[in-house]
């Protein structure tokens, strides 16, 4: 039994680690990276600019995931978003997600992963905010960097039903008489090749799978209507500045290889008695500010890096009038060690609802690997920006022992993107309402599955990963008991 596996990111990796225990599958696994070097990203891609972040761009348009954007902190959907997937799908899922949970809990402890209990920043921000209306968010934080590419090679060096397909770019996927696949098309070193399977799971992430089961359908659009429909994020924004009377010792989230600066990192979900919007899972975390805007700042670095050298750019970065203090919080962000400050900056993460969500669709242009070039039409609600007054108000009301808060005017062209995409390939009961079953297998096409955070349709307030780890756990346990039944 060959089982293609379409991407190396977390759950492909996780997907293949669970699958290869069964000698009588043959894993073939396909990646755009190699396990040595990552894609090229100095390939020159035509990218759209999206809607809504008209000055950003949108990583590679399909190249890059959870293998190359995840930063080192996780956290887990939380009930109510579980039980929002329930809902989409009509079965009770939380269950066996939650049982995945605890799978996954030790799946990373052997990936040196741990665990926050206790936030230490947490206790000098409680002298100054009370928290009844709030709630702490738990994070799992890296001890190492961990990239999937580095657990494939140890796989691939001790396994022997597994082979990779590396430098290989997906374009599309053929079906034989429209319900079954039939082969992989890929490009490798600019020759088109097929590879076929017995089972194909498309595991590229939010942008990039819905791209290719698009092309894959161009000539069927009344296949599956909602494919690329109800594209998700994390829109996210600086929205007031707390003002201590006295400095304190803050202790930032960062990714680090040492246990002495173990990375702490203070996020609040917002208790649903006091939402402004019920049903909208937001959250806000506080991080140190030294009075300049990082975000800015950062973006002009990758800005330079990636584009040509140009005077007014060099200007705004080095002759800013926060430079130093800028380059030491990047630094203490990065790697944990803290800082003493009396200004902390409240940002807020917001749900996006699938229903408001933006749409991924294919241009006429074909670039250089064979891909239809995608339109990334990304649109977050007017409508968020009552929710960030009422986060405002909520928190001025909530701060004590003389701290003040000033709050930003928010304008909805300041929200920016959390590169937390979802949606586009959504669970559900049927082709009208998604692309997927409750078991991720792509309605009417018999061994065709999607396993990447495109699949959920409730994004809450947490990053994907471990959602994403579970539901890839999950599913192997499907496909094996599923092909053990059927002999």
């Amino acid at each position: 039994m060959k089982i293609c596996i379409i991407g190396s990111g977390m759950s492909g990796a996780i997907l293949a680690s669970e699958l290869i225990h069964n000698k009588d599958f043959e894993i073939l696994l396909v990646d755009v990276d190699s396990i040595d070097n990552s894609f090229n990203s100095e390939d020159k891609l035509e990218i759209y600019a999206d809607k809504q972040l008209l000055d950003q761009e949108t990583v590679g348009y399909g190249f890059g995931g959870t293998t190359n954007l995840w930063h080192g902190v996780l956290s887990p959907l939380d009930k109510e978003d579980l039980d929002g997937i329930d809902n989409c799908v009509d079965f009770n899922i939380s269950s066996e997600i939650r049982a995945s949970s605890n799978h996954i809990s030790k799946y990373y402890k052997s990936i040196n992963m741990e665990k926050i209990h206790e936030q230490a920043a947490s206790k000098n921000i409680e002298s100054f905010l009370k928290l009844d209306n709030f709630k702490y968010k738990n994070y799992y934080v890296q001890k190492l960097p961990f990239r999937s590419r580095e657990y494939i090679k140890n796989l691939s060096n001790s396994v022997r039903n597994l082979t990779l397909i590396e430098n290989a770019v997906g374009i599309s996927l053929e079906f034989l008489q429209n319900i079954k696949c039939n082969s992989l098309v890929y490009s490798k070193d600019r020759i088109t090749h097929k590879l076929n399977a017995d089972i194909y799971i498309v595991c590229c992430g939010a942008l990039e799978s819905p791209r290719i089961l698009l092309q894959s359908l161009k000539n069927k659009p009344h296949f599956l209507p909602k494919l690329g429909k109800g594209l998700i994020d994390h829109p996210h924004t600086i929205v007031g500045i707390i003002t201590l009377p006295k400095k304190i010792f803050y202790k930032s989230h960062g990714g680090t290889s040492s246990s002495m600066l173990s990375p702490y990192r203070i996020g609040c979900t917002i208790n649903k008695d006091v939402r402004n919007t019920k049903s909208h899972n937001h959250s806000l975390f506080f991080r140190p500010h030294l009075g300049n805007d990082h975000d800015q700042w950062r973006r002009n670095i990758k800005t330079l890096l990636k584009e040509k050298i140009s005077y007014n750019l060099i200007k705004k970065i080095f002759l800013q009038k926060d430079f130093l203090s800028t380059i030491f919080i990047l630094l203490s962000e990065k790697f944990g060690f803290g800082v003493y400050t009396n200004k902390i900056a409240v940002s807020v993460q917001l749900e996006h609802i699938i229903d408001e969500g933006g749409e991924i669709e294919l241009s006429d242009k074909i670039d250089q690997f064979g891909r239809s070039v995608p339109r990334i039409n990304r649109t977050f609600p007017k409508r968020l920006k009552d929710d960030i007054k009422a986060i405002n108000i909520l928190i001025e009301r909530s701060l004590k022992n003389g701290a003040m808060y000033s709050s930003n005017k928010v304008k909805h062209s300041d929200l920016l993107s959390g590169a937390h995409h979802s949606g586009t390939c959504r669970m559900g009961t049927e082709n009208s309402n998604s692309v997927v079953n409750k078991n991720l297998k792509v309605h009417n096409i018999d061994n065709l599955y999607v396993c990447d955070a495109s699949v959920i349709p409730k994004i809450g307030n947490a990053n994907l990963s471990i959602a994403i780890s579970s539901f890839a756990i999950r599913l192997a346990k499907y496909i094996s008991k599923k092909i053990e039944k059927n002999g």
